[in-house]
């Protein structure tokens, strides 16, 4: 008793333990989350002090959540989304509706378009994010803008601008509900490409004067800023204040938190120079693009060599130019199928330098036919998510029901054997009960019989004692006749014969003879029982055969009674 006390109390306190470390993670991971937009660095060094195996089950789902948010804002290499899908999934069965949920079902879709997707894999979630943070009573500003910003690039991407723009006001309105200067900065700014895509340059001039109204910008914030500058004044023609903020850019690569294709703006700044006349200049910056190239497989290299080679035309080197659009043309020749537009490179700064594939992507879907085919991919691609998606739901409704059938199976085999046992076990206590009948009946009988021998023996010496004898034997007799009238009816002989109908066809007397048949005493003991002589018994036990037999035939047991008498 008293160890099991002590188990117990250790099991409890061992509970309480784990509820309270449970609870103080949870409190933690809390704080790092009011953390990570400011500093999400440092929640991320934070995150690796803890285990996320030690962690319950719920700690473990926000763990993953915050890895996945720090990872992007530290840009780190995302090269499989199994970890966020797992936070979904957790989310989705315990907190549906939830922040965290909505917050998961975001970084779902940016973990994919990080990894270079842009199609419904990405915009699913990020729509199912948005139905979710609509049906909320209180909405959290910074969760909007997340999924407004985001929803506005794919769209953008996939060449939907208007409804793009739509998404980027939205996204404009939720920075400045949560009053989060970074996140009204990148609002402002997408506004401003998405401007300049429709060649409206003078309402990208007034985001772009917003923009510079921000102080105390971070590094990439600046650089970005610069390459705004850079594409709107190159439009304007005004090469010279283009190449001033692209030197300043150069002058920034060092500091920037990813590493920036030094060639890229090494190209613009040969164009500008280029533009302006200043042919030296323009080699000089033209020779540094190509000897930076980080990628010898981009298919956009032979820009570089072409712009080498018109420079070189320029200078009148005829002779090196050739050599540079030999070397542009084994390039082209190697790396790209189809001729590109020069201008493209330029403008590939936008979003991170990498507006050069989008705008090849947009010459390749502008005829009619093409974004046709885009759209009804598009339709095809929801029709087959939905289909797997309803194939899935069907066959975890198999799944269950199949699991229901085998415990409703499993629970009958086990109240079949219940039933069984318990039917044994009392097939085995009327045996035991049957057998105390018979010896009952049977010592009964032989002190009785007894009891006749020793009257008859002293009747000749003592006949007053003979009497005596003969006096108790009738008495004992009438007892005997009371006491078989209560143990053996009928009903009691239905239950010790285990046999489907009550015998109200048989008498005291008859229920008394099978009992005694039933337990083995021979037809001599029971003569005796009944104050009958052997043969006077052979007789009454014949009438009692016959008065079975007829009705055995309507009696669904009437031959286990009759097996009685051989």
């Amino acid at each position: 008793m008293k160890k099991t006390l002590v188990l117990l109390m250790t099991c409890l306190l061992f509970l309480f333990c784990s509820h309270e470390q449970d609870k103080t993670t949870s409190e933690r991971l809390h704080q790092w989350d009011a953390l990570a937009e400011d500093r999400p660095q440092a929640v991320s060094d934070s995150l690796k002090q803890l285990n996320p195996s030690h962690l319950s089950r719920a700690n473990r789902a926000y763990y993953g959540l915050l890895k996945t948010i720090t990872d992007d804002k530290t840009y780190a290499d995302f090269t499989s989304d199994s970890l966020i899908n797992s936070v979904r999934s957790y989310y989705n069965r315990y907190q549906k509706g939830s922040d965290n949920h909505i917050r998961s079902l975001v970084y779902q879709g940016i973990v994919r378009y990080r990894m270079g997707a842009t199609d419904s894999t990405v915009l699913m979630p990020l729509k199912e994010a948005e139905f979710l943070f609509k049906s909320q009573k209180q909405q959290k500003a910074s969760i909007g803008y997340l999924i407004n910003y985001y929803i506005g690039e794919i769209l953008e991407i996939n060449e939907n601008l208007s409804t793009a723009i739509d998404y980027y006001n939205n996204a404009l309105d939720f920075a400045q509900k949560e009053k989060n200067l970074r996140h009204c900065y990148d609002a402002y700014l997408t506004l401003f490409w998405s401007e300049m895509m429709q060649d409206n340059n003078k309402a990208g001039k007034l985001y772009l004067d917003t923009l510079d109204t921000f102080v105390d910008m971070s590094v990439d914030a600046q650089y970005y800023l610069l390459n705004a500058k850079s594409v709107y004044y190159d439009s304007e023609k005004e090469y010279e204040k283009a190449l001033e903020v692209e030197k300043q850019q150069v002058n920034l690569l060092r500091k920037m938190p990813l590493q920036i294709d030094k060639h890229k703006i090494y190209y613009s700044i040969s164009k500008r120079y280029g533009n302006l006349g200043q042919l030296d200049s323009a080699m000089h910056y033209a020779t540094s693009a190509i000897k930076h190239i980080t990628d010898s497989t981009h298919r956009l290299n032979y820009l570089l060599y072409e712009n080498a080679a018109d420079i070189a035309e320029k200078q009148k080197d005829y002779s090196l130019a050739n050599q540079y659009r030999k070397t542009a043309a084994s390039v082209r020749d190697k790396n790209i199928e189809h001729e590109k537009d020069k201008s493209i490179l330029e403008l590939e700064k936008r979003y991170n330098l990498s507006e050069s594939e989008n705008k090849v992507l947009k010459a390749q879907r502008q005829s009619r036919f093409f974004t046709t085919a885009a759209i009804i991919a598009v339709l095809f691609m929801l029709l087959l998510y939905i289909y797997f998606t309803r194939q899935k739901m069907l066959a975890a409704a198999r799944n269950k029901q199949l699991e229901a059938e085998k415990n409703a199976a499993q629970a009958q085999a086990r109240e079949t054997q219940a039933q069984t046992l318990l039917i044994q076990q009392q097939a085995e206590t009327q045996e035991q009960i049957l057998e105390i009948y018979g010896s009952f009946l049977q010592q009964y009988a032989i002190q009785q019989q007894s009891a006749k021998e020793m009257a008859a023996k002293v009747r000749g010496k003592n006949t007053a004692l003979a009497d005596y004898y003969d006096e108790n034997l009738k008495e004992l007799n009438k007892q005997f006749s009371t006491l078989t009238g209560r143990l053996f009816t009928p009903v009691k002989l239905q239950k010790q014969l285990r046999l489907s109908f009550t015998p109200d066809f048989l008498n005291q007397s008859d229920c008394l003879i099978l009992f005694m048949l039933a337990s083995g005493t021979d037809n001599a003991q029971i003569a005796s029982l009944l104050n009958t002589t052997p043969e006077t018994f052979k007789v009454r036990k014949a009438k009692l055969k016959k008065k079975i037999a007829t009705q055995a035939n309507s009696l669904s047991d009437g031959a286990s009674l009759l097996n009685l008498f051989f």
